[in-house]
């Protein structure tokens, strides 16, 4: 016997990541300020992804022809981008929706300079 599917009466509220990129944010130590806000955080690629899929929309990934990058949406709309760098820091990029414009550069680091 299968259950009955349950009817929801009213709206359906969305389903929200479990965290904000101001909590991402949070604890990171603001790097070189330009039109990019750059910050620095410890970790590596494991923590890079680990921070991307906590702040994107549910259902929004898409993994890139390019290996190791993958790309989603916040719930506000912009454009979440995790990938590897060519200065060795994984980053976690965020864009802005209308003209893919980074905004904010995360770099995880594993041995920060003091």
């Amino acid at each position: 016997m299968m259950a009955a599917d349950k009817e929801v009466d009213g709206p359906v509220e969305p389903v929200l990541p479990p965290k904000t990129l101001e909590d991402v944010l949070d604890g990171a130590i603001p790097g070189r300020q330009s039109s990019v806000k750059q910050y620095e955080k410890e970790g590596g690629m494991e923590d890079a992804i680990g921070d991307f899929n906590a702040i994107v929309a549910p259902g929004s990934v898409e993994a890139k022809e390019k290996e190791g990058v993958q790309v989603g949406n916040l719930p506000d709309g912009r454009i979440a981008i995790v990938r590897g760098s060519t200065q060795g820091s994984p980053t976690l990029e965020i864009q802005r929706a209308d003209d893919h414009k980074s905004v904010i550069k995360i770099r995880y680091k594993t041995n920060k300079s003091e």
